[in-house]
């Protein structure tokens, strides 16, 4: 044959060839692929995403085979997302709760409708803060009904801990912290009764004061402030009531004076304060009208004696006078005398010289 027919020959024969082995590839990969459909029919994923991609390496160019395995992908992945779904609904049933969570987050990355499966795991999420809280709850109920405060209050507290997003529990905690603050103020209360009924009143206002920090409804308990206050100031009067008294009987006007008006200042509208104050004004005075008739009598005599004095002195100053008058004149007689004497004396010797 001539050499250009030779080349068209073998030319055609490869080109034959590959036609059929294209042929052979192609019915190969169509046999894969029926037996994809088939597993993927029986729920078998795996094994036909295995025989759609060996259908896909028989045949590379076939643009329908990436797309079933697309398909078959996303609904093996749906199907696991389902068998999470399913495992995680039965474990919340049982209240495995860290273990339904766990499913429902391996479900999440699986499935395109992630809003449920989110809202799945927030809402075991819940249940497991719920079923923690639980005990708290209850405890803090049990607590409450002892009347323990502070431990229903710190169980209350740690309920919350739980579940912070839940509104009732601020408001539970509150009335627990108000019915601890009136349980409080009761006993502030009774124990001021019990100071006032022992005349004990700053301990008792005290302890009113304490409670009216605490109340709710602050009215009574000023109510009892303004009675221990009464109180306090009432025996406080009747004891400067009582000291005036002793003092008006021991005759001390002005210290019992004092008292009735330290009584009056505590309680002014008493009448029998009021008299006893009137009756030592009286005795006061009564006492200043006979101290100004016994200063006018003291005056008097005052006078009377200055008088006499007076008179007595002039009597003296005159006698004295007469007495000096009378040895005035003994000594101008005496002296008289004796000039007399030595007068006589001298003519005596005179004449006997003479003689």
């Amino acid at each position: 044959l001539p050499a250009d027919t030779a080349e068209r020959m073998r030319r055609a024969a490869e080109t034959a060839e590959k036609t059929a082995e294209a042929a052979r590839r192609r019915y190969q990969a169509q046999l894969h692929v029926i037996e994809a459909e088939a597993r993927f029919e029986r729920g078998e994923w795996p094994g036909a995403i295995e025989k759609f991609q060996e259908a896909l390496a028989l045949s590379p160019n076939d643009t329908a085979i990436p797309r079933r395995i697309a398909t078959v992908e996303k609904a093996r992945r749906e199907y696991e997302a389902r068998r999470c779904l399913e495992s995680g609904e039965a474990l919340l049933a049982e209240e495995r709760w860290d273990e339904a969570i766990a499913q429902f987050e391996s479900a999440l990355p699986l499935t395109a409708d992630k809003g449920r499966v989110a809202e799945r795991i927030t809402s075991a999420r819940r249940a497991k803060r719920e079923a923690l809280a639980r005990p708290h709850l209850e405890a803090g109920e049990r607590l409450l009904a002892e009347g323990r405060w502070a431990a229903a209050m710190a169980a209350f507290q740690k309920a919350a801990e739980f579940l912070p997003e839940d509104e009732a529990l601020p408001r539970r905690i509150e009335a627990v912290r108000e019915a601890q603050r009136e349980h409080q103020a009761r006993q502030h209360l009774v124990a001021g009764e019990s100071q006032l009924a022992g005349g004990r009143w700053d301990e008792a206002v005290a302890e009113f004061e304490a409670a009216r920090v605490l109340a709710a409804d602050q009215r009574p308990v000023e109510e009892r402030i303004l009675a221990a206050q009464q109180a306090r100031r009432e025996a406080e009067s009747r004891r400067h009531l009582e000291a005036g008294e002793g003092l008006l009987a021991g005759g001390q006007l002005e210290e019992a004076l004092a008292e009735f008006e330290r009584a009056r200042a505590l309680w002014p509208d008493d009448e029998t304060i009021a008299e006893r104050i009137a009756t030592v004004q009286q005795g006061q005075a009564a006492e200043e009208a006979e101290r100004q008739r016994l200063a006018a009598l003291e005056a008097g005599r005052q006078r009377q004696l200055a008088e006499e004095g007076e008179r007595k002195r002039k009597a003296a100053a005159e006698t004295e006078r007469a007495r000096l008058a009378a040895l005035e004149i003994e000594r101008q007689r005496q002296l008289a005398k004796e000039e007399e004497r030595k007068r006589t004396a001298a003519e005596e010797a005179e004449r006997a010289r003479l003689a």
